[in-house]
């Protein structure tokens, strides 16, 4: 009877050695995923940026090849000339494309990041509630 006795209390000294040890390594894994998450939110913010360039890119290339066609089909360049300066605009034009293209291209891989990134803040909330619910010290 006694050697049940003991052998029951072993085993919840057992798993509550279990619980502590799992404890110990959901807290630290807290840490690395924090800092990854700091690096998927800098990579989205520079993505970000990057697009904004881009865009401003667009504007400023499609506003120039405009106003370099309008120029040179009014006022500015009289028959020779009008040819450099509408090769000028459809220059422009080209760059606009390719920087609409790469804003496209990076739109593309900014969905993956934001996922990921959400994947990760849904995974330290649920860890971190773990935590704080086994044990309450955390929480002051």
């Amino acid at each position: 009877m006694r050697g049940g006795l003991y052998g029951d209390q072993s085993l919840k000294e057992a798993f509550l050695a279990d619980a502590t040890e799992d404890d110990e390594r959901l807290s630290q894994l807290i840490g690395p995923a924090r800092a990854m998450l700091a690096r998927v939110d800098g990579l989205i913010l520079d993505t970000q940026r990057a697009i904004a360039r881009c865009l401003i890119g667009v504007v400023f290339c499609l506003s120039g090849a405009a106003a370099a066609v309008a120029a040179s089909l009014i006022v500015i360049a009289p028959g020779q000339d009008k040819g450099v300066v509408v090769a000028a605009a459809v220059a422009l034009v080209a760059c606009a494309g390719l920087l609409g293209y790469a804003v496209a291209v990076l739109r593309l891989d900014i969905a993956p990041l934001n996922a990921f990134g959400q994947e990760l803040r849904a995974g330290l909330r649920n860890a971190e509630q773990a935590l704080v619910e086994e044990w309450p010290e955390f929480t002051a």
